[in-house]
Parts: C-alpha cells; sequence; structure tokens
C-alpha cells in the first residue's frame, strides 16, 4: 500500500499477529522501534537512528494488536531524511516468535509512503503554479467579479433562464411571491396533497384522531390495523406472531438475554481448578430458565457473578478439559469451588500425525453434543509435497456428549472444518501445528 503525505506529517501504523486458527495472539516480545527499519528511494541503507518512531505493543492493551508510529518532522540525528518528493519503504527486520511460528521481514507485511511525491504526475505545487493561468477557461480570457466567473445566459440551452431574470436585483422577494413563476417552474405556499401519507392531505390528517385513524396497507410489507382495536397497551401482548409468539414472550425472552455475569443482588463467587491447580480463561456459564450469563476465569480461576435468588444450572467449558456440570442454589452470597477434568491425549505413533481434537461449543460456552464435523484436507502448509495425503479419515463425524471430536491429520497440513446443520453452519481453516496433540476450539 502506497500512501502520499505532506511535508512533516505522521503516520500511523496499525497491524496484528493471529495463531495459525486465526485467534489474536502476543509474540514472543513486544514490539520496539528497533523492530523495524526504514530506506529511502530505494537505497539499501536504512534510516540511522529510530528518533520520530514509537511503537505502543500491545496497542491500548488489546493481545495481538500493536501500533508504529512515524514522526516525519523529527530530523534529530537524521539530517536530510525526510525530504518532499521522496519515498520511502518500512521493514520489519527482526525475527519474532508468533504462536511458535518464526517472523521476519519476508512473512511480514510491508508497507511505503511518499512525501509530496505525486502531485499531478510528478509536477510539485511550484510548478503547478507557475505553470497554470487560472484566468483563462479554453484559451480564452474570463471575466469575473469578486473572483467568482460571470455565465454568460445566451450559453443556456432552450432561453430557460433569461437575462432579465437573473439581472442585478431582478430576482427579489416580489419574484418569489404566492403563485409567481419563473420559466419552467411554479412556486407554492401550500400543500394540498401529500402522496407519501397516502392521499391524506395535513389538514385532515389534523383534524384526525390517532385514536380512531386506519392505516390501509397499499403497499406490500405494511399492515393494516385500526388503531381504534388497540383499547389499551395491555391488549397488544395478544397479538402473536407465526411461530405463535406473542409481544410478552419476545420480551420476555429479550430480557432474558443478558450480558455478561449479570447484575443481581446476590454475589456469586466461582473458582474453577484441574483438582490442584487453579485454571484461568476458564468459561462459567450459569442458566435459570431463559437468564443465561457467562463469564471467564482470571488468573486466580475466579469469576464472580451477581445473580438474584434462584436455582441455577453450571457449565464450565476449557480446551483440554471436561467437567459434568452442576447446579447451584442461589439464596445469599455463595462461593463455590467446581475442578475440572484433564482430557488425556495420547500422540499417534506415526511421527507424521498428530492427535487432534476439536472443540465445538455455542455463543454462552456450553458444549454442542450431537453436532456434525466434516473435515477436508485443503493444502500443505510447507512445499514438502503437493498431493493430498491418504488417510482413512471418515469426512464426517459427530461431537460427543462433550462436544468433541478426536482424530489423527498429518502435521503442518491445512485443513478446513464445518460443522453444524445447515443453514446454520461455520467453516474454519486450521493449520495442524508439528506437534503430537493439537486443540483446535469453534
Amino acid at each position: 500500500m502506497f500512501r502520499n503525505l505532506a511535508e512533516d506529517a505522521t503516520i500511523e501504523v496499525y497491524f496484528e499477529t493471529f495463531s495459525s486458527t486465526g485467534a489474536p495472539v502476543a509474540p514472543s516480545s513486544a514490539f520496539t522501534t528497533s523492530d523495524f527499519a526504514i530506506y529511502k528511494n530505494g537505497s539499501a541503507t536504512a534510516k540511522a537512528t529510530t528518533n520520530g518512531l514509537t511503537v505502543t505493543s500491545p496497542f491500548n492493551s488489546e493481545t495481538g494488536c500493536h501500533l508504529l508510529i512515524i514522526d516525519t518532522s523529527n530530523d534529530t540525528g537524521d539530517a536530510g531524511f525526510w525530504t518532499t518528493g521522496a519515498r520511502y519503504q518500512v521493514k520489519f527486520n527482526t525475527a519474532k516468535t508468533v504462536d511458535s511460528k518464526s517472523i521476519d521481514g519476508r512473512s511480514v507485511p510491508r508497507g511505503s509512503f511518499g512525501i509530496q511525491s505525486e502531485y499531478m504526475r510528478g509536477t510539485d505545487l511550484a510548478a503547478l503554479a507557475s505553470g497554470v493561468n487560472v484566468t483563462q477557461f479554453g484559451g480564452t480570457n474570463i471575466t469575473a467579479a469578486a473572483g467568482i466567473p460571470e455565465v454568460k445566459v445566451a450559453s443556456i440551452a432552450n432561453n430557460a433562464i433569461t437575462a432579465a431574470s437573473i439581472a442585478d436585483n431582478a430576482i427579489d422577494t416580489a419574484t418569489f411571491a404566492a403563485g409567481a413563476t419563473l420559466p419552467r417552474v411554479t412556486l407554492v405556499d401550500t400543500c394540498t396533497t401529500n402522496t407519501d401519507m397516502r392521499g391524506t392531505d395535513h389538514a385532515a390528517l389534523a383534524a384526525t384522531a390517532l385514536s380512531t385513524a386506519v392505516w390501509t396497507a397499499t403497499i406490500a410489507g405494511r399492515i393494516d390495523v385500526a388503531l381504534s382495536t388497540l383499547a389499551t397497551a395491555a391488549s397488544i401482548t395478544t397479538l402473536r406472531g407465526a411461530d405463535n409468539d406473542t409481544l410478552k414472550t419476545l420480551s420476555d425472552q429479550i430480557d432474558g438475554i443478558s450480558a455478561g455475569t449479570g447484575t443481581g443482588a446476590r454475589t456469586v463467587t466461582i473458582t474453577v481448578n484441574d483438582g490442584t491447580t487453579v485454571l484461568q480463561n476458564a468459561r462459567v456459564r450459569v442458566v435459570e430458565g431463559v437468564n443465561t450469563y457467562t463469564g471467564l476465569t482470571n488468573a486466580s480461576g475466579v469469576v464472580v457473578f451477581n445473580l438474584d435468588d434462584a436455582t441455577y444450572t453450571v457449565s464450565i467449558t476449557k480446551s483440554g478439559y471436561t467437567y459434568a456440570g452442576t447446579s447451584l442454589i442461589v439464596d445469599g452470597t455463595e462461593t463455590r469451588t467446581y475442578s475440572m477434568t484433564v482430557v488425556s491425549v495420547t500422540p499417534p505413533d506415526d511421527p507424521a500425525l498428530c492427535a487432534v481434537t476439536i472443540h465445538v461449543f455455542d455463543q454462552y460456552g456450553a458444549d454442542m453434543s450431537g453436532q456434525p464435523v466434516e473435515i477436508t484436507f485443503v493444502k500443505w502448509d510447507t512445499t514438502a509435497a503437493d498431493t493430498p495425503p491418504v488417510l482413512s479419515v471418515p469426512p464426517v463425524q459427530t461431537t460427543d456428549a462433550d462436544g468433541l471430536v478426536s482424530v489423527n491429520l498429518f502435521r503442518e497440513a491445512v485443513y478446513r472444518i464445518v460443522y453444524g446443520n445447515a443453514p446454520y453452519t461455520r467453516r474454519v481453516d486450521v493449520t495442524i501445528p508439528d506437534a503430537g496433540t493439537y486443540t483446535v476450539e469453534i
């Protein structure tokens, strides 16, 4: 991407780092100004100092998000480096490790920019100002008043506007009195009809109470409802949709889609461990009727909910672990500790294969059992081979009670995983690492 900047401008470059599954991930160490080099006009000599460069890594405390700022007004230690008409190339020049993969200048996108380098295809502002005569049009001198070009009415086709009508002060308030006309223009001071109101003029609309007005469905997709039939607000709850939902039940369902960890009166503190060690980023889900609340455990394995008195169903999910679920009675301040079971995965005997566990869960973190999972080879991640592997993997498998599918796949290969039932399916491309075991969360 090339950007052309004004002199002494500041440019901001945002970039991100991802894992092989597409999730944001931090590099082995934060990016610094020394990780970047800037070259001028194709020269192999980089900018001598990092003055004027600022790197924020991570940016805004967001994992995998970074910001590089280049201030071209800062010439300290680099006199003559920033000049108008020049082009510059920005290159990442330090090896980093991201998701167990080494990256360098060959694998990280590079950018370029110029400082006033492409005005009028190579013409700078001074040449433009000296070479253009702005007092002529088509080679003929123009007349102007206060810098505004004059226009001959004779050049207007059909004489729709006459010279007299645009003479000095010829167009005044009297010209626009009610009923006055100009050629091809009629001005009116009232609105007698309004087709947007389906034939009802403003006077009739003002004289009709909305309680008795009838809205006619003359346009497809609009309802025909007599407002007089809606006697009270309570009667609206009797309206039903095609799937027999009333407005009240829809409202209850919307109220039940609660964000975060709740706003109830009781403080409920839940700690998750594996029997010995606390587990961070375990997704805890508590459900009561249509009310669902979810939260992730912190570095201490703790997540805090604010719930009302009720009996809740608790489920917990985390890659590499299982939990059978339990119930939780809330009638005061509650503190609970739940232990998850480690999923033991044995690497295959064949060193070319990786034992892959695919974990499928919904937006609330609940395991999705009985889901069809289709696995298809896409390509090799390296140049080791160009032909698809021969591996007797059933093309479609089904998640177990814990939302898991276990399968042996070739290392350093890209597979496409599609799960769910049509039309509600999701697809993700996954690169299998050179490892004995690997877990994919989707």
